[in-house]
């Protein structure tokens, strides 16, 4: 039999709290402002924000706190609160250092200007490409290398009208031989009209079949008019030298004065000696490689087959690399990193592997980490 209790009992319906909505003066919750305060962690808060307050450099702010009580939510509450006035940091680029590409060029700029960057020297290159090949096709660029290879080629026949009448003179011809991949004059004697080399005239000699006394004479004019042919033949290629260097000096001007003018709105809008100095860099560059702009063209490598070469674009030196992006930051970053490794808290550079099995890399490989994306800002 249960023992009776001493307390008297209270009933069940009265051991139940029931809510009467008729209490609230709001039909829902959405009717109400959400709450801004952090409830409970006075101290927490206070002892934060003093953390905050401190802005020698090396100092940091460590919480900790038992799982599901809103730490990250409360700090980052707190952090938006704190730099809400702010101005968000600048962007960050690198660019291809043309002078020592082992050192690229980090570019500094207000926030969402670096797109800007990269997206107008986008554009720019890309006028390049279409422009440039069009410039070398028309019909002043065409007249201009015509009128160069004209002056030289009356030069060259000048030499030769010169040297053919002097060998004539001696009882001579000038022939063509064929050494290697090349044609070159050769000075031969005339016998019966007709060219013969020198060595067949000496065993002819030493057969009694044409007078020795003449050959002598024959010889001796043979040694002088060749010395004259090799230093004729020196100059020629003195002059074919000249010519192709002036036609490349051709090439270079015309792209320069064509690319400069393309160049002008970014030189307006960037209006600093450091993007001037790289823009003059950049078109430098291009026209000592202007067989980039040709089609079906590949660079090539002395001791390297096509297929062994390392792929990719062209115009890769030209492209701008936007490290730290900020344009659609409002204020300083905050940034939360989930997984703190040392690739993702300091960045990377990457690398790839060409066709000829060799790694390499270059500025754009450049990845930044979760300190440079929160510069100017906080990182959790």
């Amino acid at each position: 039999m249960p023992k009776k209790s001493a307390y008297p009992e209270v009933p069940v319906h009265d051991l139940r709290w029931r809510l009467k909505p008729a209490a609230f003066s709001f039909k829902t919750t959405d009717d109400l402002e959400p709450l801004k305060e952090i409830i409970g962690q006075k101290r927490g808060v206070e002892a934060f924000k003093f953390g905050m307050g401190i802005k020698i450099k090396g100092y940091n702010v460590f919480v900790t706190g038992v799982a599901g009580t809103g730490r990250m939510s409360t700090v980052k509450k707190l952090l938006e609160e704190n730099c809400c006035d702010s101005a968000p940091p600048e962007d960050l680029c690198y660019v291809n250092n043309f002078k020592d590409p082992e050192e690229p060029i980090l570019f500094h700029f207000k926030s969402g200007q670096g797109l800007a960057f990269k997206k107008d020297i986008k554009v720019f290159v890309e006028a390049l490409k279409k422009q440039i090949p069009k410039l070398f096709e028309s019909q002043e660029f065409i007249n201009a290398k015509k009128e160069i290879m004209e002056l030289y080629e009356t030069k060259g026949k000048g030499f030769f009208k010169e040297l053919e009448e002097r060998v004539k003179k001696e009882g001579f011809a000038l022939v063509d031989v064929q050494v290697g991949q090349i044609k070159r004059p050769e000075v031969m004697p005339l016998v019966d009209g007709n060219p013969m080399h020198i060595d067949q005239i000496e065993a002819m000699v030493e057969k009694g079949r044409f007078p020795r006394d003449e050959f002598e004479g024959m010889k001796e004019k043979y040694g002088l008019l060749k010395e004259q042919v090799e230093q004729i033949f020196l100059e020629l290629r003195d002059l074919q030298k000249e010519v192709q260097e002036k036609l490349e000096e051709i090439d270079r001007v015309m792209f320069l004065r064509n690319a400069s003018e393309l160049a002008k709105p970014i030189l307006e809008k960037y209006e600093t000696d450091v993007i001037k100095g790289y823009m003059e860099d950049m078109l430098k560059d291009m026209a000592e490689n202007l067989q980039i702009f040709m089609p079906n063209t590949q660079p090539q490598i002395p001791g390297m087959s096509p297929m062994m070469m390392p792929e990719g674009d062209r115009f890769q030196p030209y492209k701008v690399n936007l490290l730290v992006d900020n344009s659609e930051q409002k204020g300083p970053p905050i940034l939360i990193e989930s997984y703190p490794t040392y690739k993702n808290i300091f960045g990377s550079i990457e690398r790839i592997v060409d066709r000829a099995g060799m790694w390499r890399t270059d500025f754009s490989k450049i990845k930044a980490g979760s300190l440079l994306k929160a510069n100017g800002g906080d990182l959790v």
